[in-house]
């Protein structure tokens, strides 16, 4: 565990610095609400909603201030780093997060100070634990808390954390804060968690499929980006491209599918079976008004069921598609014409070839949106319930929100992913798509309370990773379980004050 404290110096100057940065960025508008202004908006009403770069301002009093109060901020040690760096190093990102702190501490006059401890996926329970323990020696320890995807809604399943709803300087209309999540982890008229453009890894964790435009033109096919402005990129469009004659080939020599040969689609973990479920507009789990959960009629639907024989066929037994967790090699040598991916491995490999970018296929042309899974290595902000000021601590929620909105997400999105990865205008488009239909969906938000082989998510990448196909008397034999845990998930939030 380590602590460390940013310095407040030379802040005009810093911050003038970041707007000749990204000034350049075009697209300012959020995923929930047209930013842009009109060419008849009053100019003084331009000025009251939007900065002077264009981006969407958020209601916090410009009186606000905690004279220099110390906010303590526990995060979990990711990588890249998100929660802060100790100074700026020319790289536009990590420069980001550095501006973006000072922005919150000039704004609201505090001091952040961030507590780092281990808390993704192999430490979570620890995570969880060590919050509990703080809680337990020495009330309020810490004023928020940022962690791994999962733990957050366990804590709150404990009942130690606030509803933020409560709060008056949170304001989930706001674009930084995504309606999905919201929708998902709103358990009646609560909501302990959230995340969004506060969270880099919220970004980085966008699954999307990578296509190889070399080996497009090699076998003369058509840019698959046109399906997707045309509404036509589906599953069987998807299966229609990568199952073309002479795609796979064992170019070793040694009769062996490995690393070393053409594919028409890698997939090399089970993570991203996730993807077509989300991506075909199925849910696992609905939440009611009440509070009540109940698993979805989606999970044991015939539609379903075919997708999993779709996928279990595709996967195991055409010749151009492989599952296997040895085939990273295909996506930087070039070997395949699709690729599974996500935003952190596009933003660190480095390819030198020519590559498209696609989201994940809608299950038929009757779908309305295409529709994105995001993984679970993103970042959920709380606020414990014992904080010493929790107005104070959801002003700082907000201020972290919105200043990432206009700084960080600039940065990552707007200029590395739309700009440095995007080879042309087309993927541009693609990846606004991906951001902007990003979907969450309460099965996957409270896996954890579930034996995880037994869990809806489990269950469903556990049938295509094993060429399970009988998907109706899987689902079928697993609903009694997994609605006893959603039932006891629901007892612990329905009654509460």
């Amino acid at each position: 565990m380590f602590t460390k404290k940013l310095r407040i110096f030379g802040f005009l100057l810093l911050l003038c610095m970041l707007v000749s940065v990204f000034a350049a960025c075009a697209d300012k508008n959020g995923s929930k609400t047209d930013t842009s202004a009109s060419d008849n908006t009053n100019a003084e009403d331009t000025n009251d909603l939007y900065d002077k770069d264009g981006y969407l301002k958020d209601s916090l009093p410009s009186n606000l201030n905690y004279n220099n109060k110390k906010v303590s901020i526990l995060g979990w040690i990711t990588s890249p780093s998100e929660f802060y760096v100790e100074e700026t190093i020319g790289e536009n990102v990590s420069d980001a997060i550095y501006y973006r702190n000072l922005a919150v501490q000039e704004r609201l006059g505090v001091e952040l100070d961030f507590t780092l401890i281990p808390g993704d996926n192999p430490n979570r329970a620890n995570f969880v634990n060590h919050v509990n323990q703080a809680m337990m020696a020495d009330e309020g320890t810490y004023d928020l808390i940022g962690s791994y995807s999962m733990c957050a809604p366990q804590l709150a399943l404990q009942d130690l954390l606030l509803n933020l709803l409560d709060y008056k300087y949170i304001d989930f209309d706001k674009p930084w804060w995504p309606e999905t999540l919201l929708s998902q982890a709103k358990i009646g008229d609560k909501l302990y968690f959230a995340s969004g453009d506060i969270s880099l890894h919220y970004i980085y964790q966008l699954h999307f499929i990578l296509f190889n435009h070399e080996i497009l033109t090699q076998f003369q096919l058509s840019d698959p980006r046109q399906h997707v402005l045309d509404g036509t990129w589906t599953l069987d469009k998807l299966f229609e491209y990568a199952n073309t004659d002479g795609l796979y080939s064992d170019l070793n020599n040694n009769s062996q599918r490995d690393s070393e040969d053409r594919y028409g689609f890698v997939l090399q973990n089970a993570i991203w079976f996730d993807d077509f479920y989300i991506a075909s507009d199925m849910s696992l789990v609905e939440i009611s008004e009440e509070s009540v959960m109940t698993l979805s009629p989606d999970f044991t639907s015939e539609k379903a069921g075919d997708l999993v024989t779709k996928l279990t066929d595709f996967f195991h037994g055409s010749p151009n598609a492989i599952y296997h967790k040895d085939l990273f090699p295909a996506l930087y040598n070039g070997r395949t014409l699709f690729f599974s991916l996500q935003g952190s491995t596009l933003a660190s490999a480095d390819l030198d070839y020519n590559y498209g970018i696609l989201p994940y296929p809608k299950y038929d042309v009757n779908q309305d949106e295409y529709y994105t899974c995001v993984g679970f290595a993103y970042t959920t902000f709380c606020i414990p319930n014992d904080a010493a000021d929790p107005e104070m601590s959801a002003a700082i929620m907000e201020c972290l929100a919105s200043e990432s909105y206009r700084k960080t997400t600039v940065a990552l999105f707007d200029t590395n992913f739309k700009y440095r990865y995007a080879k042309d205008a087309l993927d541009k488009e693609m990846f606004e798509i991906i951001k902007n239909y990003t979907y969450f969906d309460a099965g996957r938000i409270f896996s954890d309370s579930f034996l995880w082989a037994s869990s809806p998510t489990g269950l469903f990448r556990n049938s295509i990773a094993n060429n399970n196909p009988n998907w109706s008397s899987t689902a079928d034999a697993a609903v009694s379980y997994i609605q006893s845990v959603l039932d006891s998930i629901s007892d612990k939030f329905v009654g509460r004050d």
